[in-house]
């Protein structure tokens, strides 16, 4: 053998010795002792085994909690009497376990747990009694609980109750004599299981049970009544000989609960047994849709209909139906029952044999449910580009409805829409702004819905900047500076464009602010106008021009100023109306201007601004031109007198107000005091009630800014309001003013 096989053997006997040594020092480990008990006890038992040399007694008004994994044996024929408390809170991995104490354990080696009147609180959680008489004994008017339990193996009865109540839930009970026993007592059975007891699994007298999801299966017999009431539900009864043995006037009411009618025993005095189940009813179109809201009938044999609607998916609430009463003298039976529904005048009728909880359908030979309508999300698209609509995603219960339904589309557009058909249309938007789409769609059967969109289209063509101004004014005179005659393809231009004048006063830069602005100029020279057009996308255009400012020449002759002056104080009384000033300045004032020639009449830029407005603003007052140009009396007397003279314009005295017309115009006859114009929106207002303004002014001929200017008038006077609704402003008229 080698030196290094031999130094190999010599460490692994060291090793033996070292773990030899370290085993023998340790100290032995063994279980606890169990704990002795009899007598009188109370507290908390909470580890460990228990074992019962006599009886064991909670006293009066003392308490017993038992914890998880104790493990309580008797021996025999003690057992546990309760006149106090008992609270046994096990667990699911650690129950309480009640047993015989015996190496060879039977039932019947313990007398079980006995609970008297005196009792006041007994909860039994997830605990284990076995092998006693009876697992539970229940005597005159006390109560218990159980839950979570396993009762199994005695020889009297699991659950032995006598004058008293209790209740026994997610539980079983195997292997006992009678699962359950119970003399003038009240107990709830729900969520168990009573299997495999010798006798019974239940005897009753003169006694009430609840069992509810409960299942009775492998006993002799099922359920012994003599004198109770039983209420069974949602629960099963499968026995070797009788299922239910009803005697001495004891009544039962079966609810959806099988078992074997033929094993139902009635003797004595008579009995009853009702066997009820549920039907639960559904009311469908052709396409298997629910049909909500309709009429529907259940009508039993030898009783009256009973008449429901349909809710969410069609259904009714689940309906409670008789098929049987049984007795000693004989059977009724409900069958058939004759089911009905209707709908929008199309009816179906059943006739259908309930045995057991029953579902039904009727369906309807039609199609009731209305699609739903899908237009699209709202979309942001360029001016002048292609947009298509989808519709695909609408649906309905048809599932051929994208190729049998019909699908309408409606584009509301600036003074009026348009229309197309299909799932997938498309259309080009010419010109920037909001625009609301409208899907409608219909099924085969004529269902239909509706769904709106918004298509938002991008202003990306720039405005056409454009300006009038005199190309020279004198020192000291206002420039009026007009943008209005820019352009832009966006139709509330008008209204939503920006307008900026810039130009230097030899100081500093000045800015302003309007489609039309009015300045002066500190001194005499020329200066360099330049206006930027913006519309609402930011789109922009630049005019530029130059203005002439003229210093005042040197002989200039105030006198005719001075005369108008005393003139105008000495006749400012008869010049308080409109009319007087009217003849005050044409007979006073319009002699100390020159005349011109006729070729001049409209180049001047003041009578030609005038002209403009009265031409775009027909039947206007004098009072209403003034204001709107900001001219003085004498200088628009003198321009209007000029341009009626010349046949351009022509005027009517209505009241104390003159109103002027282009020479083309057509005058108001009709004595209301409007120009023809007013008169025209608000026939069209009356007509229409909430008329768009578009609109209105596709009504009357006249371009939307002419329309808006006359609304915006009449608003002030009193005639007529405006409301915002969407992306529309409506028009509708005021209760009329007197005189109109």
């Amino acid at each position: 053998m080698g030196l290094r096989r031999m130094r190999y053997i010599q460490l692994a006997l060291s090793a033996l010795l070292l773990l030899a040594t370290a085993l023998y020092a340790l100290p032995s480990v063994k279980a606890p002792d169990p704990t002795y008990v009899g007598g009188s006890v109370s507290g908390v038992w909470d580890a460990g085994t228990y074992i019962a040399v006599e009886n064991v007694m909670i006293p009066l008004g003392e308490t017993l909690v038992i914890g998880p994994g104790v493990e309580v044996r008797f021996n025999e024929p003690f057992g546990l009497v309760v006149h106090g408390s008992l609270i046994v809170d096990g667990t699911e991995g650690d129950p309480v376990v009640f047993t015989s104490n015996s190496t060879d354990k039977f039932p019947g080696d313990w007398h079980g747990i006995t609970i008297t009147e005196t009792s006041e609180e007994n909860h039994i959680d997830n605990a284990r009694i076995e092998y006693a008489m009876r697992g539970i004994y229940c005597t005159n008017g006390a109560s218990f609980s159980i839950q979570y339990s396993e009762i199994k193996n005695n020889s009297l009865a699991g659950v032995d109750l006598v004058s008293c109540s209790g209740t026994i839930s997610h539980s079983r009970l195997t292997g006992n004599n009678v699962g359950i026993k119970a003399d003038s007592s009240e107990i709830d059975v729900i969520w168990s299981q009573i299997l495999q007891n010798t006798d019974y699994s239940m005897a009753l007298w003169n006694s009430h049970v609840h069992m509810e999801s409960t299942t009775i299966s492998d006993s002799f017999d099922g359920i012994y009544s003599i004198g109770s009431t039983l209420g069974l539900f949602n629960s099963t009864i499968a026995s070797e000989n009788t299922a239910l043995h009803l005697a001495d006037v004891s009544s039962a009411v079966s609810l959806n609960t099988y078992f074997n009618k033929e094993r139902v025993v009635f003797d004595g005095l008579p009995s009853t047994l009702l066997i009820e189940w549920f039907l639960d009813l559904r009311v469908q179109d052709m396409h298997s849709s629910g049909v909500l809201g309709a009429s529907v009938g259940v009508k039993p044999t030898q009783l009256e209909q009973i008449d429901f609607l349909t809710g969410e998916e069609g259904w009714i609430e689940t309906v409670v139906v008789k098929e049987i009463t049984m007795t000693s003298l004989g059977e009724e039976s409900y069958n058939p029952y004759q089911l009905s529904a209707s709908r929008e005048g199309y009816e179906v009728n059943e006739e259908v044999i309930i045995t057991e909880s029953t579902t039904v359908h009727l369906t309807l030979a039609a199609d009731l449910i209305a699609p739903t309508a899908y237009a699209g999300e709202d979309m942001v698209v360029d001016e002048d580009t292609t947009v298509d609509f989808d519709a695909s995603f609408s649906e309905d219960n048809d599932p051929d409805f994208l190729t049998t339904g019909s699908f309408y589309w409606t584009f509301y557009d600036y003074g009026g829409s348009s229309h197309a058909e299909g799932l997938e249309p498309w259309k080009v938007y010419l010109t920037p702004g909001s625009y609301s789409v409208r899907l409608r769609v219909e099924d085969a059967f004529g269902n239909w819905d509706e769904d709106y969109m918004i298509v938002e289209v991008r202003d990306i063509t720039n405005p056409i900047a454009n300006a009038s101004f005199p190309a020279s004014i004198q020192l000291g005179d206002t420039a009026t500076l007009d943008a209005t005659s820019s352009k832009d393809n966006d139709p509330d231009f008008s209204e939503r464009g920006n307008y900026t004048w810039r130009f230097n006063d030899g100081s500093e830069d000045v800015v302003l602010y309007g489609d039309i602005v009015d300045c002066q100029f500190p001194h005499a020279g020329t200066y360099s106008i330049e206006l930027t057009v913006r519309d609402p996308t930011g789109n922009a255009d630049t005019y530029s021009a130059d203005i002439q400012v003229l210093e005042l020449p040197e002989d200039f002759n105030y006198l005719p100023f001075i005369a108008i002056g005393i003139a105008m104080l000495a006749l400012a009384g008869a010049a308080s109306t409109e009319a007087g000033k009217f003849w005050f300045f044409k007979v006073l004032l319009i002699p100390l201007y020159v005349k011109l020639s006729k070729k001049d009449i409209l180049d001047h830029f003041i009578r030609g601004e005038i002209y403009g407005y009265i031409k775009v603003h027909p039947g206007d007052n004098y009072t209403t031109i003034k204001q709107n140009l900001n001219l003085k009396n004498g200088t628009l007397t003198y321009h209007l007198d000029v341009l009626e003279r010349e046949g351009l314009v022509k005027s009517q005295l209505r009241g104390s107000r003159r109103h002027y017309y282009a020479k083309e115009a057509r005058m108001p006859d009709d004595g209301t005091g409007f120009p023809a114009i007013k008169n025209d929106i608000i026939t069209r207002i009356q007509e229409t009630p909430g008329i768009t303004m578009s609109d209105l002014a596709a009504l009357i001929g006249v371009s939307r800014q002419l329309a808006n200017y006359h609304v915006r008038g009449l608003i002030q006077e009193g005639y007529i309001r405006t409301e915002r609704k969407g992306m529309k402003t409506r028009c509708y008229l005021n209760e009329r003013k007197p005189g109109f």
